[in-house]
């Protein structure tokens, strides 16, 4: 009997964290996500001027956006939504002459991400170790 007890605490704790990783991934696809702070910077307008990167992730593995200067889109890999883990090395950009350092930071940030995370409504881009590089909050 207790063993029995065990395995549905067990599948009800794995049965929350499923949930809750799907509200995460729902959250992740059906937002444009603004930058809200780049490497612990929330002065972004002084990297940016008024025009702030974000992005928006698509349940098929897919990502485009904005650095900020220029269009991005590309591949996030194709297990994002089931790992947390993507790789955002490869995306394509175009390549119009920015007025502020912003661009290239963010470009680099995006290098360095390995994983995120979606909590509170914050989407947190992660490096290797697991420090958030970056933050973004749903905008319009």
């Amino acid at each position: 009997m207790s063993r029995i007890f065990i395995l549905f605490i067990a599948l009800a704790f794995s049965s929350c964290s499923a949930t809750q990783s799907l509200q995460s991934l729902s959250s992740l696809t059906s937002n444009k996500w603004v930058l809200n702070a780049l490497g612990g910077n929330t002065n972004l307008t002084s990297m940016f001027g008024d025009q702030l990167p974000f992005l928006n992730f698509s349940a098929d593995g897919t990502l485009s956006g904005n650095d900020g200067c220029n269009n991005l889109t590309g591949n996030v890999g194709s297990d994002f939504l089931k790992t947390d883990q993507l790789d955002l090395s490869g995306l394509a950009s175009t390549k119009m002459a920015c007025a502020t350092s912003g661009p290239d930071k963010f470009a680099s940030m995006l290098g360095d991400a390995k994983s995120f995370d979606v909590k509170d409504n914050v989407l947190n881009l992660l490096g290797a170790d697991g420090t958030s590089l970056a933050q973004f909050i749903p905008g319009n």
